[in-house]
């Protein structure tokens, strides 16, 4: 089988972005700990192309409607020289379109969290994350249709109504998806995507007996902690124990996640048209 020589990149550490969540000690800190949290979040590492394989969902909406204006025109203007096939996947073609909606997004959501999206280089490292991310995706789904493994209606249901409360309602949800460019319909097949990704991988990944010891966590931290310059900003391993031990686990679920993927991907028949 023709192979590309294009390999998954993971992101680098300008454009990891570190998500808050409710209830854990980064979230609830965030603003006194931030560098040290951001600085954890390098260290730590994401998954192919930035996907979090095998872990929860992360949507790629709503972010900052000015900021992914902006974004999204810039990342538009560079893409209309495109082929309108910008890649191939075991005979299945990912279009010009599908590829610059992703880019629209990503731009959107990179910059509402601050990066600028506008360099050269922001711009290379997006357009390299989201391909290698359309190609790892549409190669799972292969295998997974092949295997009968597609989320429910149910589940995408759920899923849609907690993005839609996310946002604050029916009203708002519909002005964020319009300002971005996108469709009720694309998010609910986004969903659907996601969630059939992380059913598929849940079956045919061993995540279990995955248990950093404390030296391993002391470890993550005493490595964070040289990297601050601010030392009044690190919080004692204590207080940030569980949180990094939480952060541990899903990096060895996305190592074992993407060792699988790169063994479907092996496999098949890839070609980057651009």
């Amino acid at each position: 089988m023709e192979k590309t020589e294009t390999m998954p990149q993971t992101e680098q550490p300008a454009m990891r972005v570190a998500r808050r969540k409710k209830g854990d000690f980064f979230g609830r800190h965030w603003k006194k700990i931030g560098v040290f949290a951001a600085v954890l979040i390098v260290i730590i590492g994401s998954g192919i192309a930035g996907h979090a394989y095998g872990d929860k969902i992360a949507g790629r909406f709503f972010s900052n409607n000015e900021s992914g204006s902006n974004s999204q025109s810039k990342a538009a203007g560079e893409l209309k020289e495109l082929p309108k096939i910008v890649a191939v996947v075991n005979n299945e073609q990912i279009t010009k379109d599908q590829f610059q909606t992703r880019v629209n997004l990503s731009s959107q959501s990179y910059a509402a969290q601050g990066v600028d999206v506008n360099t050269s280089e922001a711009q290379t490292q997006i357009r390299e994350n989201v391909i290698q991310n359309l190609i790892n995706e549409r190669i799972i789904l292969q295998y997974a249709a092949k295997d009968g493994i597609s989320a429910t209606q149910e589940s995408v249901d759920q899923q849609f109504n907690t993005f839609v409360e996310q946002t604050g309602g029916q009203d708002k949800f519909k002005e964020a998806i319009k300002t971005q460019g996108i469709t009720e319909e694309y998010v609910r097949n986004d969903i659907k995507i996601q969630l059939t990704t992380q059913e598929y991988l849940n079956q045919k990944v061993n995540f279990s007996g995955i248990d950093p010891t404390d030296e391993e966590v002391a470890a993550a931290y005493e490595t964070a902690k040289s990297q601050v310059q601010d030392q009044s900003q690190v919080p004692p391993l204590e207080e940030a124990a569980e949180d990094l031990k939480a952060q541990l686990i899903a990096q060895e679920r996305n190592n074992r996640a993407n060792a699988y993927v790169q063994s479907l991907r092996d496999n098949s028949s890839v070609q980057i048209l651009f």
